[in-house]
């Protein structure tokens, strides 16, 4: 060894020198976003007399009989139009969203488990029925119904005798508008065995 040699000195790179990495922290890495279930509630179905929209709490209430007759009609002429493998189901608990656990009046609804989730289908026609309950209300549901894969949402106003669909603007599922249906026009969907009257949602003998 040669003592009169200099030591061997090892340096960081400066720091104006060589440009510094950071590796993100854990609690910053992005992490996989778990599905909730549509079966999955925040608020307790047939417990509590209460839903979740756009995360505040409200209750809900009994139907009046102008409201809770048209219901009926509806459930029977959807049943009435069911293609094989589908049901009806009336006051359906579906948790759409972190913000969001809340019933349709009405839903076409298929058979069985979905295979990816372990639950029920999602909902596929969803119809709310307007009565007392305002127009804003209701709409507050149907952007969110669509966004969770609801394929079609509907609203039936009692006092105007109407039948509208939400329509999403452009393509854009948070933002759309009612637009009526004529009487005279007819709802298809797969779900369905043959298109169903407008006109029969409306009108009791209609329907029969």
């Amino acid at each position: 060894m040669d003592e009169n040699r200099p030591p061997y000195r090892l340096h960081a790179p400066g720091a104006v020198s060589v440009p510094s990495y950071e590796l993100p922290a854990y609690r910053d890495a992005p992490r996989p976003r778990r599905r909730l279930r549509v079966d999955e509630h925040e608020i307790r179905p047939e417990i509590e007399r209460r839903e979740m929209v756009d995360g505040e709490v409200m209750q809900t209430f009994p139907a009046e009989l102008p409201h809770a007759v048209q219901n009926g009609d509806l459930d029977y002429l959807l049943r009435a139009h069911l293609a094989p493998g589908y049901r009806v189901a009336t006051d359906l608990a579906t948790r759409h969203d972190l913000k969001n656990d809340f019933a349709s009046d009405s839903a076409v609804v298929r058979e069985g488990t979905d295979p990816d989730t372990g639950s029920r289908y999602r909902e596929e026609l969803a119809f709310e029925v307007v009565s007392k309950q305002t127009k804003a209300s209701v709409t507050r549901k149907a952007p969110t119904m669509l966004k969770r894969g609801v394929h079609r949402v509907f609203a039936v106003f009692v006092k105007k005798r109407q039948v509208a669909e939400w329509v999403p603007e452009a393509g854009i599922k948070e933002k759309g508008r009612w637009v009526e249906l004529a009487a005279d026009a007819k709802i298809s969907h797969s779900s369905l065995a043959e298109p169903m009257p407008v006109a029969a949602i409306l009108d009791a003998a209609s329907a029969d």
